[in-house]
């Protein structure tokens, strides 16, 4: 099984993009998407790169 690999902020959030998301808004150290069929806004911090939560 290959190695999973961390992300940079910038690609998740061109991922984010091509899924459907919008910018809303940026907060000190986060940027905030939000999707009409999504319940709650989908936080991407600003560091880089997005560590591995799975």
């Amino acid at each position: 099984m290959p190695k999973k690999q961390n992300v940079t902020n910038r690609q998740f959030q061109q991922f984010l993009i091509y899924v459907g998301c919008s910018f809303k808004r940026s907060k000190g150290d986060h940027f905030v998407y939000v999707r009409p069929d999504l319940l709650r806004p989908v936080i991407v911090p600003k560091d880089n790169p997005i560590p591995q939560l799975l």
